[in-house]
């Protein structure tokens, strides 16, 4: 008998969690953003995690757009788990899921702990990202170049090319080229995966297009903890991932590691999570 396919958990990806009470239906805070039976203007009781834009908005009226019509009432409690947001001269977040708060404690319990909403968000994403690297190092940028080989497909191509015209043409380079650039890092210790000789080169867009700024630049003399990922343009990877995974597919080598998600790279003197996710550690092998 066939297994039945795991349907997977829409909250999973949120990037803004909030303990909210419902305010009014069909209403909307935000110009852009009308009025309709799926819109509700939501108070924000309580922040779990947050991007900076929204982690101070505690106390503050936005406008919630829920994938149900009817699936609110006034004077609600829930948690809500917003995956997109609209800025305007208000705020507007498209909700995927939401759920009563005395049933996910765990939410709660990240809501009132002394560190900051976008503190929070940036710890669930390095360990997330920890658990899908294929390689965890720790190491030192010796040399950022061009990569080593031709990449695949016009975007690949016009990410090597110079930007040349001649009168009445236009740039063959568009703004959101991703510029790929290959980093050399010098491993020091091995934490997860496994990698043979003394050196790994990393992938990464040099663009810092609005599409692109959040990945990581290296540069040589760079120290830290990298997250690496194999293939990541065939893995389902939401936000920032994403987008750029799907730009940069036919650019990457099928060996090559990239990093392209801002968690994928932490320095030696950042207070962040990777630090206590990568021990214990192993040498490279020779």
């Amino acid at each position: 008998m066939a297994r039945k396919a795991r349907v997977p958990d829409p909250t999973q990806h949120a990037r803004f969690v909030f303990k909210g009470t419902v305010r009014r239906l069909r209403a909307s805070t935000v110009r852009e953003v009308p009025a309709t039976n799926q819109t509700a203007v939501v108070r924000v009781e309580d922040i779990v995690h947050a991007p900076e834009a929204l982690s101070d908005h505690l106390g503050q009226d936005i406008t919630v757009l829920v994938p149900r019509a009817g699936a609110l009432k006034v004077g609600q409690e829930a948690v809500f788990y917003a995956t997109g947001g609209i800025f305007g001269d208000g705020v507007a977040v498209l909700c995927a899921d939401h759920r009563p708060a005395e049933r996910v404690p765990a939410a709660m319990a990240a809501a009132t702990a002394r560190v900051s909403p976008a503190r929070q968000l940036a710890s669930r994403d390095a360990q997330a990202r920890f658990q899908q690297a294929d390689l965890v190092v720790s190491g030192t940028v010796v040399a950022v170049t061009l990569p080593t080989r031709p990449p695949r497909g016009r975007a690949g191509a016009a990410a090597m090319a110079p930007m040349t015209t001649t009168p009445g043409e236009m740039p063959v380079v568009s703004e959101h080229d991703p510029v790929m650039r290959d980093a050399e890092v010098e491993v020091a210790a091995v934490h997860k995966g496994s990698h043979r000789g003394g050196t790994v080169s990393v992938r990464f867009p040099a663009s810092i297009d609005v599409k692109w700024y959040l990945a990581p630049k290296f540069h040589v003399g760079q120290e830290g903890f990298f997250l690496l990922h194999k293939d990541e343009q065939t893995k389902s990877a939401p936000g920032v991932v994403g987008a750029a995974a799907v730009a940069v597919a036919a650019d990457v080598p099928a060996v090559a590691y990239t990093a392209l998600h801002p968690a994928d790279f932490e320095s030696f003197d950042a207070p962040g999570e990777i630090r206590d996710l990568a021990v214990p550690s192993t040498p490279p092998t020779p």
